[in-house]
C-alpha cells in the first residue's frame, strides 16, 4: 500500500512540473526579442512531449501491475468490514462494550483506501491538465 502510494504521488510530482513547465512557454510559442530561436523552442516542445509520453508508458504500468492488487484489497477490505458489521449487530448480546478495538484498524484502512483515491485522481487531473493543451 504505502509503494503503491509513494510511486503514485512521484508520478503526479513529475507531471505538475511538466505542467509548470509547459505554462511557461510563451503563447502560442511566438519568438521573444532576446528569447529563445524557433528551432530551440521546438525542441523544447518535443522534450515535454517525450516526457509527456514517457511518464503516460509508466503510468500504465503502474496500473497493468498494481491495478489488481488495489482492487482485490478493496474488495477484500471492504467484503471484511461487511462481515464484521454483520456479525456484530447478529451477535451483540456476546460482545463486551469494549469490543471496539478490531474496530480501530478500519480507520486505519479507510485512510489508506481515502489517500489512494485522492492520489489517484490528483494524478489523472495532472496527466488531463497537459492533455488539454495538446
Amino acid at each position: 500500500m504505502i509503494t503503491s502510494l509513494y510511486y503514485l504521488s512521484n508520478l503526479g510530482h513529475r507531471f505538475c512540473e511538466l505542467n509548470r513547465l509547459w505554462k511557461c512557454l510563451p503563447f502560442r510559442l511566438i519568438k521573444l526579442p532576446g528569447g529563445r530561436t524557433t528551432s530551440e523552442m521546438t525542441m523544447l516542445v518535443e522534450r515535454i512531449r517525450l516526457l509527456h509520453a514517457e511518464l503516460s508508458e509508466l503510468l500504465r504500468l503502474f496500473s497493468l501491475g498494481y491495478g489488481p492488487v488495489l482492487l482485490m484489497y478493496f474488495t477484500f477490505n471492504f467484503t471484511h468490514a461487511l462481515i464484521d458489521t454483520f456479525l456484530f449487530t447478529i451477535y451483540r448480546d456476546f460482545f463486551i462494550s469494549g469490543y471496539f478495538f478490531p474496530y480501530i484498524f478500519y480507520i486505519k484502512h479507510i485512510f489508506d483506501m481515502i489517500s489512494i483515491i485522492y492520489v489517484t485522481s490528483w494524478v489523472i487531473e495532472e496527466v488531463r491538465i497537459i492533455i488539454k493543451v495538446f
